[in-house]
């Protein structure tokens, strides 16, 4: 699975795929969540691993911090050109998609299915981004 935070923070987060949905990590008490986080931060997942067909991202907030909206967008594996091993990952279209925040405000799940690879017959991947901000107080 591979994951990253963007931003000002690189600390790894929780995340969950293939339909699951994964508990945030275990953190420290309720006063101390989030501290040292950055009050806005981005987030992004994606899909562990390049496969055809229907494809489930949830990507979850770090500490106590709360979603504010969530963008997505398809790796479609090109056909490899002549003298190549594989053919390179490009940005391609979705279709059929289900882009929803949790009911708690903490993560964001999407869904989908790429048109492109399926007309292609070839793989790809999800990736979601998720924008976090800390509870203003």
């Amino acid at each position: 699975m591979r994951f990253a935070l963007l931003g000002a923070c690189a600390t790894l987060f929780s995340l969950a795929a293939s339909g699951q949905s994964a508990p945030p990590p275990a953190g420290p008490p309720a006063a101390e969540a989030g501290a040292g986080l950055p009050s806005y931060m981005v987030v992004e997942g994606q899909y562990p691993r390049e496969e055809q067909g229907r494809q489930a991202l949830t990507v979850v907030c770090p500490g106590n911090h709360v979603v504010l909206g969530a963008g997505y967008t398809a790796l479609v594996r090109r056909p490899a050109k002549a003298g190549q091993r594989r053919g390179a990952l490009r940005e391609g279209g979705l279709s059929s998609v289900r882009s929803v925040p949790d009911m708690g405000g903490r993560a964001w799940r999407v869904e989908a299915v790429s048109r492109e690879a399926l007309a292609m017959k070839t793989n790809w991947r999800l990736v979601v981004r998720v924008v976090c901000m800390a509870p203003i107080r």
